[in-house]
């Protein structure tokens, strides 16, 4: 009981910072754990290896893309904790992307409405059930459109 305490009363962050680390833990609970389940090729070593590479070879070629934070010409001013939000939505586009690469049959419209209709709990529930704010959801869509 001792630790579940501490963890609760002595956390260095703000309530809003464990707010924002609590969606965190329920977006990979909940998104991306039955993801990686479901797809254990993509998390061989060999997968994440490759991935990280062309990775490499992306940023090499744009360098730009790719400059700190704190540069002076950077469009957004996030918080620290909404930098968190904002890197959990590009996260998510690339675990995405790298699904739809391996998985082009499931993404046709056709695939698309079937699966909506096969499953409208799973689609209602991936926009209700978020522990984001509504301010929140908003910068993790705008790092998951970022990525794309």
């Amino acid at each position: 009981p001792d630790r579940v305490a501490e963890h609760h009363s002595s956390s260095t962050y703000s309530e809003a910072e464990q707010e924002i680390f609590k969606a965190g833990f329920e977006h990979y609970k909940n998104v991306v754990a039955p993801y990686k389940a479901e797809h254990p090729d993509m998390f061989t070593t060999e997968a994440i290896a490759e991935r990280a590479a062309k990775l490499a070879t992306y940023k090499a070629a744009h360098p730009d893309r790719f400059e700190s934070s704190d540069a002076t010409n950077h469009h957004h001013h996030y918080s620290e904790a909404e930098l968190v939000v904002f890197k959990a939505g590009m996260a998510h586009a690339e675990e995405v992307a790298a699904y739809k690469a391996t998985h082009p049959e499931e993404f046709t419209p056709e695939a698309v409405a079937a699966y909506k209709a096969a499953h409208p709990d799973r689609v209602a529930e991936h926009h209700s059930s978020s522990t984001y704010s509504e301010a929140e959801q908003e910068i993790f869509k705008a790092g998951f459109e970022h990525y794309k």
